[in-house]
């Protein structure tokens, strides 16, 4: 209980006193049995905007003291009622905006007068009732409301059908039970998107189905027997919304068909789709398309590789070492530039797409522990250049991908180091990006480490200091890093570190600069464990670092004292240190 009532205090206006008053306010709660079955009546789902109003001016009244004019106590209370209240959405308002809704659908609306088309207002309608499906689930439970958005299920409208779909799988809990004629109505729906309609609607449906029934194994079964039996990679446009479908169900019903998925990936995905090309792209020279003009057979593709990480998200487990083969494969789509026939028959841009489409699934795969644990150094290397593409929207793309993942705290830390090779970028605004990456990453960190006590055991992974002994490795074997003597190269590799110590160096928190001093010096004592016997490797990583301890020691004056403990370095990267003898 304490620890919610902390919570609840962090995000009111002065946390420090609101903690003693949420505190004075849960024992008046513990002693007034009334005042507790108002505030019961308030968070209720079903509680109307009418009844909050009422609600909020009863414990109000209650907790009033006529003796004391300001009462700090009643303002905190009053405030947090206020966050809590329904104040103008409820079942009441929901069913007035579908009213609204339907006339356009019907055609009696007065769009064209206020200067809006029909598809516009019922497509506005559905967005912000898709907005409120997320907040308010409950308000959208009537026959009502989910009649209307059967009809919109059959408007031609693609936006129009997945903000329906949406809304279904956020608020239809429980139209099994209660609306059986919905339920009924709505599955063949489902299942008709699921397998013909857009991906986007494809995927909502399937999730709609696992949110919403209780039977969703057989329904799901239905969706996904024909769908894997009738894949034909001769018809790639025919392919995209079977793949997603696929992928999906795969995800989340694993333990159903995971195993049926096994042959699909081997005989279709891999040997047929993604190791043949069919046809010949474009010899243009560009390095990127718009979205309509990539080819059916790159499309079916990319979504063939995001099909094989959704089935391995969904297993969480390498005991088949299917994640191990499916990892050789995406690098390999690395190591040949996006062509894996090397048949030359494919476009730049199709290979540009193809490039981001493998590098994503590695930094996807990474989020999950089990998969994270058998990526090989070599594999990350890969996945870290494609910040570094000679395509702008690969590093683009990429680099929100890998900030976006960062930011959850759903990456390794070493993921982080990746953004040290944006100092190369050519383009001013893609470097300043990166920049504002690591700001609000490293800030991120660090107050995650504040305000959870239980952080401290796991600081290898959060503390932002330990990005460190990645980046050095990680610039180590930079491939432009050939000769350790080559000034421009040293450059190029002191103008990365600094990009990145610029950044942890801004402030000296619990004398980490020192701390990271002492780390690049212990990274001297351990060879590489990427090739531990390669003297040519192992001088290139003591030469970055090197170049770190120079950074380090020309910015701050107050890295040479003590670090305040030893450093760990990561074991996958480095070998143990070696023990240096002193001599008395």
């Amino acid at each position: 209980m304490f620890g919610k009532l902390m919570t609840i205090a962090k995000n009111l206006p002065d946390p420090g006193k609101a903690q003693d008053f949420v505190k004075k306010f849960n024992q008046v709660l513990g002693d007034d049995e009334k005042l507790r079955s108002q505030l019961e009546l308030l968070i209720s789902p079903a509680c109307s905007c009418k009844q909050a109003d009422v609600c909020v001016r009863e414990i109000a009244r209650k907790l009033a003291n006529p003796k004391q004019p300001t009462n700090p106590f009643l303002e905190m209370v009053k405030f947090l009622l206020e966050r809590i209240a329904p104040v103008h959405i409820d079942s009441e308002a929901i069913s007035a905006l579908v009213k609204l809704m339907n006339k356009s659908i019907e055609g009696t609306a007065d769009d064209e007068e206020e200067g809006v088309s029909p598809d516009t207002a019922i497509r506005s309608g559905l967005e912000l009732l898709k907005v409120l499906s997320f907040t308010h689930p409950t308000s959208f439970h009537s026959a009502e409301t989910y009649e209307s958005l059967l009809q919109c299920l059959r408007m031609e409208d693609d936006k129009v059908a997945e903000a329906a779909i949406q809304i279904f799988r956020n608020t239809g809990h429980k139209i099994e039970t209660d609306l059986p004629q919905i339920r009924s109505t709505l599955i063949p729906i489902l299942h008709q998107k699921a397998k013909r309609g857009t991906p986007h609607q494809a995927k909502q449906a399937v999730h709609c189905i696992h949110a919403i029934f209780t039977n969703k194994e057989v329904q799901l079964a239905q969706i996904f027997e024909p769908l894997s039996r009738s894949l034909n990679a001769d018809v790639p446009e025919q392919l995209i919304t079977p793949l997603v479908s696929l992928g999906h169900i795969s995800m989340l019903a694993p333990d159903q068909f995971a195993s049926p998925m096994k042959s699909v990936v081997a005989n279709f995905i891999v040997k047929d789709l993604l190791m043949n090309d069919r046809s010949t792209g474009e010899k243009n020279g560009k390095l990127w398309s718009p979205d309509e003009e990539v080819s059916p057979e790159v499309l079916a593709k990319v979504q063939a590789i995001k099909l094989l990480v959704r089935w391995l998200l969904g297993m969480k487990n390498n005991q088949s070492k299917s994640a191990n083969s499916t990892l050789r494969l995406l690098s390999a789509m690395l190591v040949s530039e996006g062509d894996l026939t090397e048949q030359k028959r494919i476009s730049k841009s199709d290979m540009s797409r193809l490039r981001l489409a493998a590098g994503s699934a590695i930094m996807k795969l990474a989020q999950e522990p089990c998969y994270h644990e058998i990526i090989t150094p070599e594999q990350f290397q890969l996945c870290a250049l494609v910040i570094n593409d000679e395509c702008y929207q690969v590093r683009q793309i990429f680099a929100q991908k890998l900030h976006k993942a960062l930011v959850k705290l759903l990456l390794p830390l070493e993921y982080m180091a990746i953004f040290a090779l944006c100092a190369k970028d050519p383009v001013k605004e893609r470097r300043a990006h990166a920049r504002q990456c690591l700001l609000k990453n490293i800030s991120i960190r660090r107050e995650y480490i504040k305000q959870n006590p239980m952080a401290t055991e796991k600081l290898l992974s959060l503390l932002p200091e330990y990005v460190v002994p990645y980046m050095i490795h990680l610039l180590a074997h930079d491939p432009d890093f050939t000769r350790s003597q080559d000034v421009d190269q040293l450059r190029d590799i002191k103008e990365c570190l600094w990009f990145m110590l610029e950044v942890l160096m801004t402030k000296n928190e619990n004398n980490s600069h020192a701390f990271m001093k002492k780390m690049a010096e212990n990274i001297k004592l351990t060879r590489d464990a990427q090739s531990p016997d390669e003297s040519k490797a192992n001088e290139k990583l003591y030469t970055v670092c090197d170049v770190a301890l120079c950074v380090i020691n020309s910015k701050s004056a107050l890295c040479n004292a003590d670090s305040p403990k030893d450093p760990v370095l990561p074991m996958k990267f480095f070998t143990q240190p070696e023990k240096v003898i002193s001599f008395p």
